[in-house]
């Protein structure tokens, strides 16, 4: 005899109507894929794209006007007298050998 418990499947016509759009969906035209596809590139890709442009822009004049103010720092330094940062230092004169 037969030890497996009873079961009951519960089947709706909601299996059936869920398949047939997805039937239909699957076999829909292909203007419907591009009008996705523009949507999408329209709605998310192009803004994204604008953002990623504007922080190059951005980041190229941050970096430009850093590396502008360092050359005219490095200019300055070399027209200021040389101090090489010690002030108050006793130099300790080693003997070798």
């Amino acid at each position: 005899m037969d030890q497996r418990p009873p079961f009951t499947v519960f089947t709706t016509s909601g299996v059936r109507r869920a398949s047939a759009v997805w039937q239909s969906a699957a076999t829909q035209p292909s203007w419907i894929s591009r009008v996705v596809l523009m949507t999408f590139i329209l709605v998310i890709a192009v803004p994204i794209f604008l953002l990623v442009a504007l922080a190059l822009v951005a980041a190229s004049l941050v970096f430009g006007v850093l590396w502008g103010v360092n050359f005219l720092m490095l200019k300055v330094k070399g027209v200021l007298p040389h101090n090489d940062g010690r002030k108050n230092v006793r130099v300790i004169q080693r003997r070798d050998g």
